[in-house]
């Protein structure tokens, strides 16, 4: 996936100089000087990273292939807290925060609705927060992450791109994110098919999948897109994110 850029620009007082002027009898002198203000910026990054053969993170790529699970995704886990099962394929999404403000920043996500359910049990396609993931290879059992009490989640509309319906979740970073910083938190850290996610050609010759016996209503031969996409907006002037997101006017659906 594309990283994508969102910059919105604000104003800051840096410094003022007033006019000054004087005069006396009928002689008189002016000195102007120009109001000086600098212009702050808000600018970041989408950061998507997954493990290399040699366990090491770097940058997501594209094409990924999605099998059923083997073994369980709250199973055993690596020096990252990431998942050790076979099929789980990582999509470690942070934010960067690249430009000279800090910002108040989210991350939204889109899922297939077909794929995604309320209850777990009948979800083809399952996700997975970063509340165990640790950037640094300090994930020991029982770690949670020191950050992820500092996003907010939740599921916000059902919404429509290139004609597939896709629910969308919003991850709000509650604490502002200073100039240069990365978010300490994975707003998501991964996918993987349920292990009972089956197939079978029909009459037709057509690939149907099927969920725990039962025909998915979704053509997973076309492969699967996950859409994601981060927004910010200046934390200068508000006190809280949900403050900030709701003045700056950005939409919740990125794709529209």
């Amino acid at each position: 996936m594309k990283k994508k850029i969102l910059s919105i620009c604000l104003v800051a007082v840096i410094a003022v100089m007033a006019i000054a002027g004087a005069s006396l009898a009928y002689l008189t002198d002016t000195d102007n000087a120009d109001n000086v203000f600098a212009v702050g910026n808000v600018k970041i990054e989408l950061v998507e990273q997954q493990r290399d053969e040699k366990g090491e993170l770097v940058a997501f790529e594209d094409d990924k292939i999605l099998m059923p699970i083997v073994g369980s995704a709250q199973g055993d886990k690596d020096e990252y807290g990431l998942p050790t099962a076979k099929n789980y394929v990582d999509k470690i999404v942070n934010v960067k925060n690249t430009g000279e403000s800090d910002a108040y920043v989210r991350v939204i996500v889109a899922v297939p609705a077909a794929l995604d359910n309320s209850t777990d049990a009948m979800s083809v396609i399952h996700w997975n927060v970063g509340n165990r993931f640790s950037p640094t290879k300090a994930y020991t059992e029982g770690y949670t992450n020191p950050g992820y009490e500092d996003i907010e989640w939740d599921f916000v509309e059902e919404i429509t791109i290139d004609g597939v319906a896709y629910n969308t979740y919003c991850f709000t970073y509650t604490k502002a994110l200073a100039a240069g910083k990365t978010t300490d938190c994975a707003a998501i850290t991964g996918f993987y098919l349920d292990k009972n996610v089956d197939n079978y050609v029909d009459d037709k010759g057509n690939v149907v999948y099927t969920l725990n016996g039962n025909d998915i209503n979704y053509d997973l031969t076309k492969g699967v897109k996950v859409p994601v996409f981060a927004q910010a907006v200046q934390a200068a002037g508000f006190d809280t994110a949900a403050e900030a997101f709701a003045n700056a006017g950005l939409p919740s659906n990125p794709w529209a």
